[in-house]
């Protein structure tokens, strides 16, 4: 079924996540495959919130189509505002490409509407990233926990959780958390987290590099 939108918006996930988290390549030219599905998404799922709020995502990540990422993030919004996985890649989006203060409101509306939900750690997670880019090393460091706790594998919480703890001085246990991810993902550098992260404002993801570098990330 071609025009399968959830199918399509789910294989072009699986495309956005290797890429976004500096994994080696799954196809030959990737990024152009998972552009190419996110597109082929959008026109057979232009009214469901749940592919428009996916694909809003990855096109700020992998398409670095910030401006439509963040129109059709504001449209799944409007289709569904109270869709708790609308509200959690609303919530990325902003961290990336708009207001601080909304992607915490939204990804804590998220995690209220359903405290329970599987996918919590990514709330939990933007919320995170949000407080390192605000230099709340604390809260950070909170939150990054809260989410590994619902999920041990997920790469950004690592990043947090790494960073936080070598901003506030605690090298010992930054490094440990260093030695953990890299035991889960080796090939991970500096390098190639960045070649997989939104470039709007890179400020925003400036104080979560400068942590890992100081735990001692390689360049890569």
């Amino acid at each position: 079924e071609p025009g399968y939108a959830i199918a399509l918006t789910l294989a072009a996930g699986a495309l956005s996540n290797q890429i976004s988290m500096g994994w080696p390549a799954f196809v030959p030219d990737n990024r152009e495959k998972c552009i190419e599905l996110i597109h082929a998404a959008l026109a057979h799922g232009s009214g469901d919130a749940t592919v428009l709020a996916h694909c809003s995502v990855m096109l700020i990540h992998i398409a670095h189509d910030y401006d439509r990422g963040m129109r059709i993030a504001e449209r799944s919004l409007s289709l569904n505002p109270n869709n708790i996985k609308v509200l959690l890649c609303a919530g990325i989006s902003h961290l990336h490409c708009g207001s601080i203060d909304d992607a915490i409101a939204l990804s804590r509306r998220a995690l209220t509407i359903s405290p329970g939900d599987r996918d919590g750690y990514f709330s939990m997670t933007t919320i995170s990233h949000a407080h390192m880019i605000r230099g709340e090393y604390e809260d950070a460091l909170t939150w990054a926990e809260r989410a590994q706790a619902l999920n041990p594998y997920n790469n950004p919480t690592h990043w947090m959780m790494i960073a936080s703890n070598a901003h506030l001085e605690r090298m010992v246990e930054a490094r440990r958390r260093l030695a953990e991810f890299h035991n889960m993902v080796p090939e991970v550098t500096i390098a190639s987290i960045v070649a997989g992260q939104p470039r709007k404002d890179p400020k925003r993801l400036e104080s979560v590099l400068e942590g890992l570098r100081k735990a001692g990330m390689a360049e890569g």
